[in-house]
């Protein structure tokens, strides 16, 4: 598949999911399917080994932690409403389908790994801890919400690392055969894609006591977080010398399923139409990021791994 090709599909899914949301909003309940098989021929070609927890990774998060606690500072003496959806676009970690989007994008999945599983364990339990005090009270105790994170998240990164390396180690044949498949990870994104923007796009519309100004307000602020993490992904990346779709990936790809899920259980639940603002957008750039690529040897080919 050319690049180009791969710059315009993911375009086209996102129009065709907003024009048959009505259709596709009911099928929603396949996105974590699609991510979980991403996940799973992503794995596949990683070897543990690979999998490597750095410094710089607790540098990354504490830097989102501060970012979203410094805006929610400055915002909330003029909206409190501004404020809450800052905090949710810049606290939320990084998403589980970034290390498909990663080796999609020829860059160090082992790295973005490493960050997705340390990311989610730190946010189970950042979560209980700062979001009572920001959002609606809630009558879930710290571990019972700690659990309620834990559980909407791992359960498709685990059963991906498990099945995956399960397959790699006692069926190698079928291991090499599903690496040939290397276009998969990118067609199950796509209809990821697809599910998900019929899914916010149904979400919006099916609210229409929602003011427009509020839409805006909450859409410019979703948009504002992802270019900035975006951006500060790439001077960081260049600074700490990290591999420049990793290093973009972990700040600016959200898992925007767990943002919307936190938006609605313990956030005023207006501050979700950032999170699908912020969806939007980060597929936008994650498009141009593959239309711009320049096709390259890919780190996880299994040919290119001494064993």
């Amino acid at each position: 598949m050319t690049q180009r090709l791969r710059g315009i599909l993911p375009a086209l899914a996102m129009l065709l999911g907003c024009l048959l949301a009505p259709y596709l909003s009911r099928l929603s309940s396949g996105i974590p399917l699609c991510i979980s098989g991403m996940l799973f021929f992503t794995f596949l070609r990683l070897s543990p080994r690979q999998v490597v927890l750095r410094p710089v990774h607790l540098y990354l998060f504490g830097l989102q932690m501060l970012l979203g606690a410094v805006a929610y500072a400055l915002l909330l003496p003029l909206d409190e409403l501004w404020a809450e959806a800052a905090l949710l676009c810049l606290m939320t970690p990084v998403a589980t389908a970034s290390p498909a989007i990663v080796s999609i994008l020829r860059g160090d999945v082992g790295f973005i790994t490493a960050f997705v599983l340390l990311s989610h364990i730190l946010i189970t339990f950042i979560v209980p801890l700062v979001f009572p005090y920001v959002g609606r009270e809630s009558s879930l105790g710290f571990w019972a919400m700690a659990w309620e994170v834990f559980a909407i998240v791992f359960p498709l990164i685990i059963l991906a690392i498990v099945s995956a390396q399960l397959v790699r180690w006692l069926l190698p044949g079928l291991a090499t055969r599903l690496n040939k498949l290397h276009e998969t990870s990118f067609i199950l994104w796509l209809c990821s894609l697809l599910l998900l923007m019929g899914h916010t796009t149904e979400y919006i519309t099916s609210n229409p006591e929602i003011h427009w100004q509020t839409i805006a307000q909450m859409s410019l602020v979703g948009a504002l977080a992802c270019l900035l993490q975006f951006t500060l992904g790439h001077l960081l990346g260049r600074f700490f010398g990290l591999e420049p779709h990793a290093a973009r990936q972990s700040l600016g790809q959200k898992n925007t399923t767990l943002a919307i899920w936190l938006a609605l259980l313990f956030l005023n639940p207006l501050t979700s139409l950032s999170a699908a603002a912020y969806i939007v957008v980060q597929n936008v750039v994650i498009s141009l990021l593959m239309a711009r690529s320049e096709p390259r040897r890919d780190p996880l080919d299994p040919a290119s791994e001494q064993r």
